[in-house]
């Protein structure tokens, strides 16, 4: 946990391990051997171009665990290196995915969905709640990208969704959207408010999240959708 060394390493031979946490955790090199009882992975690295093959390298190790939470890179750059050859997570049932708000990192969890097809729960923890519907530019930078688009046909198996420190911006009730629309087994959707319902950013902002989710819940009456 937060770690840097040149010249470091780091190996792993444990046949009975069923939890690894690597957060910013950078050595030079990495030998993971055995690991096949893994059953949850956190693997949290700095966005850097740099980092990127090492965190390719840590993630390749536990793509097997059932559980896997990762940071959602929100670089344009960082996210076309990542999706190229991504390491493919077909075992992972429940994803876990920290992430900001913005358009591009909405866009950022649909590549991750495309790689983990088989997810059954979905976890956003979203940081950088203060920027609730801060413009980066992320819509010119991919151009013709759909996210309803991106998000057809991957979402198979999801059940349950959670999204922990929700804001109710513009972006996170449109992404909301078109997991309700094309999750076809979709069963629950728990939002957990980042502040107390008397402070959510505004009275007019929670007043229109109230709206939106009741919409919602008379488009898609199959879903149990909650917030708190």
């Amino acid at each position: 946990m937060h770690y840097q060394r040149p010249n470091s390493s780091v190996e792993i031979f444990a046949p009975n391990l069923l939890t690894l946490s690597c957060l910013h955790y950078v050595a030079d090199k990495y030998e993971f051997r055995d690991l096949g009882s893994l059953v949850h992975a956190i693997v949290y690295f700095m966005d850097t171009q740099e980092l990127l093959p090492r965190w390719r390298i840590v993630l390749g190790s536990v793509k097997h665990a059932k559980t896997i939470h990762l940071l959602n890179w929100w670089n344009t750059d960082l996210a076309e290196a990542r999706n190229k050859d991504m390491i493919m997570l077909w075992n992972t049932h429940c994803l876990g995915l920290k992430t900001g708000n913005t358009k591009m990192e909405m866009f950022g969890i649909a590549d991750f969905l495309r790689i983990a097809p088989n997810v059954i729960t979905l976890i956003l923890d979203i940081i950088n709640t203060e920027a609730v519907n801060w413009k980066d530019g992320s819509e010119r930078a991919f151009g013709k990208r759909c996210l309803e688009e991106e998000l057809r046909g991957r979402l198979r198996h999801l059940k349950t969704v959670i999204v922990r420190s929700f804001v109710g911006s513009e972006n996170e009730l449109e992404l909301l959207k078109y997991l309700l629309t094309h999750g076809v087994v979709l069963e629950k959707m728990s939002l957990l408010s980042a502040k107390p319902r008397c402070q959510f950013a505004s009275e007019e902002l929670l007043a229109d999240t109230l709206k939106a989710l009741q919409s919602f819940g008379q488009s898609f009456p199959n879903v149990e959708i909650s917030l708190s």
